[in-house]
């Protein structure tokens, strides 16, 4: 099955499970979270969420996985 592009409501729907300030959309988010030290070419992501919990963990790959959207997992530190 194809992948989904991130709508508004999967927007809604993820903002619901961790919150308003921890969801980015931005630009600036987005670009600096696209490339790492590999030499795999960058790839903007369509959604950053920061995860507080297991539980929302689980809750974000259940809704991901039920609406065929990519995760790509990234070990961060909050700038």
């Amino acid at each position: 099955m194809p992948y989904t592009s991130v709508t508004s409501d999967h927007i809604a729907e993820l903002t619901r499970i961790v919150g308003v300030s921890n969801l980015s959309v931005a630009h600036a988010d987005l670009n600096l979270r696209s490339h790492d030290e590999s030499n795999h070419p960058p790839h903007l992501a369509e959604v950053i969420v920061w995860l507080e919990s297991a539980q929302q963990v689980t809750e974000i790959l259940q809704y991901a996985n039920a609406h065929h959207i990519p995760v790509t997992p990234w070990e961060w530190a909050r700038l």
